[in-house]
């Protein structure tokens, strides 16, 4: 997509912080940030970054912090294989990443106050909201006249976040059943997007 002329804003994270070293604005065509304003097609501003910067207001230790992405790896590392046996006798996917996460005691208090430190963030800089990703639960939530949007993951939930063309944020979830469907609505979307910047 770079090669072709689309401008491609890569933002890494907490798992792939080595590539946050990188400054250089043109790398395989791919410009490296740690985070971006997006303005959408109804002139939204929304701020655009991973989020484990909001880490330091909802989990108070740094050692328990890293705990958690070491025991996060690990469980990645399970439902990988669990796919794998799965799909071997014609399961869909199903995470046990997100099974795991669901039994932990706190969790809606914890995505809680992940979320109202991503709104405030978004309030500080006087944006209409914030797109970000890192605790993995895709939503779309209007919260204190700010947009909220996570994005989920590609792993644990399948999920992504596409803007159609009047400027609207979808949550797609993408797996083995709903493929084709995603793919294709995905493609809709992109069609009237550019046959839109064609008529401008």
């Amino acid at each position: 997509m770079a090669k072709q002329g689309v401008e491609v804003i890569y933002i890494p994270g907490n798992h792939d912080e080595v590539m946050r070293k990188y400054r250089h604005p043109d790398v395989a065509s791919i410009r490296i940030q740690k985070q971006a304003i997006h303005t959408t097609a109804k002139n939204q501003r929304l701020l655009v970054m991973h989020g484990d910067a909001f880490d330091a207001e909802t989990c108070h230790s740094q050692w328990l912090s890293l705990i958690g992405d070491h025991l996060y790896d690990a469980v990645m590392f399970l439902n990988r294989q669990t796919h794998k046996l799965r799909k071997k006798f014609g399961h869909n996917y199903w995470s046990l990443a997100a099974y795991v996460k669901s039994q932990v005691g706190k969790v809606e208090q914890v995505i809680g106050h992940y979320r109202a430190a991503a709104v405030r963030e978004a309030t500080k800089r006087k944006l209409d909201g914030i797109i970000c990703g890192h605790i993995h639960r895709p939503e779309i939530t209007p919260t204190d006249g700010k947009l909220y949007v996570n994005t989920g993951d590609w792993v644990e939930n399948c999920t992504a976040i596409l803007e159609s063309s009047d400027g609207e944020l979808h949550l797609l979830r993408y797996t083995d059943a709903a493929m084709t469907t995603a793919t294709n609505e995905a493609r809709t979307l992109n069609r009237g997007h550019e046959q839109q910047q064609h008529a401008t």
